[in-house]
């Protein structure tokens, strides 16, 4: 479930220009970066839309110097069982309105 959930995502931000994703699109995990908006500015807009997501090294900034998104890190998103297609597509409709 959280495999697919992940690839929705992954598979969305990966046609947009302007964000980068990091890694595979399997697993629960996505790690992205939105061009000329810091990780913290992405995380605090989509807490304002009471969507929590991770910004910043996330305790390895070793992977972090490995992808590149150092020293200023990257956006998490972290998929469970309590996540449906819905909370899918309101942080991708919240992603659309930081971008513009």
């Amino acid at each position: 479930h959280e495999t697919e959930l992940c690839y929705m995502l992954s598979s969305w931000l990966r046609d947009e220009k302007g964000i980068t994703v990091y890694g595979s699109e399997s697993g629960s995990t996505v790690l992205f970066n939105v061009d000329g908006i810091s990780p913290a500015a992405v995380a605090e807009s989509l807490s304002n839309a009471n969507i929590c997501v991770r910004a910043g090294l996330h305790c390895a900034p070793l992977a972090h110097r490995t992808v590149g998104t150092f020293p200023s890190g990257a956006v998490r998103v972290g998929f469970s069982a309590f996540n449906t297609t819905s909370d899918v597509k309101t942080l991708i409709s919240e992603l659309r309105k930081i971008r513009v």
